[in-house]
């Protein structure tokens, strides 16, 4: 994934959600986009981010969230139980110290 500065940004998938954008490229790629989700008003850019946000707010609202949910929420809260992670498991992994 690439970011702001074009930084890329590697995130894990679990194998169902490989599974679904696979499903979700092979039916719905549009021959005319590199996008996995293009735009719907010019295929050669990505959805706009105000897109991404409006589905968060959906989302949440439909399971009941009463908090205001953001994708950098979403990124935090990734980020936060894979540091917990990390720290449960690290005595039993081969690194010896996490930094974070």
């Amino acid at each position: 994934m690439v970011a702001r500065a074009a930084k890329i940004r590697e995130v894990m998938l679990s194998p169902k959600l490989l599974t679904a954008l696979r499903t979700l490229w092979r039916f719905y790629h549009r021959k005319s986009s590199i996008w996995l989700f293009p735009s719907n008003y010019r295929k050669d850019r990505p959805i706009d981010t105000k897109t991404v946000w409006y589905a968060c707010q959906k989302v949440a609202q439909r399971v009941g969230i009463q908090k205001r949910v953001h994708p950098h929420t979403l990124r935090h809260c990734f980020a936060t139980h894979l540091t917990r992670l990390a720290r449960i498991s690290a005595p039993f992994s081969s690194y010896s110290v996490m930094k974070t």
